[in-house]
């Protein structure tokens, strides 16, 4: 058994060498459509997404964060990137500073959380 991101199982499951049980995401990757989520497995409640991003110093004025972010959003969304990046498994979605931001918290809390639930300690 393993956790691993799309890019190292999708070839793998598409040769039939591994069968993927299920995927940690919120919903069905549009890779891997018949590939079920953990909660569609019946474990509820356990969403693990791996995400990408660009991150800025932290003095950085606003109208720059403003321009990278929307230049780098609609490169996202753009039809030859989605063609390239969808062998890999992964979905460029973009957004903005303040999506990525409230992401970061979330996750961040999210962790925190499992990390003293599970007993996790870092040496």
């Amino acid at each position: 058994m393993a956790v691993l991101g799309p890019a190292a199982v999708i070839p793998h499951h598409r040769a039939g060498t591994i069968r993927i049980i299920a995927q940690s995401s919120q919903a069905r990757s549009r890779s891997l459509p018949d590939v079920p989520t953990l909660q569609e497995a019946g474990l509820q409640g356990v969403v693990l997404e791996t995400w990408l991003a660009a991150f800025a110093p932290e003095r950085t004025p606003a109208a720059i964060i403003s321009r990278l972010s929307g230049e780098m959003h609609n490169a996202m969304l753009d039809p030859s990137i989605q063609e390239k990046v969808a062998p890999t498994g992964y979905e460029p979605i973009g957004g903005s500073a303040e999506e990525l931001a409230v992401l970061v918290r979330d996750d961040s809390a999210k962790y925190e959380r499992l990390a003293k639930e599970l007993n996790i300690k870092l040496n």
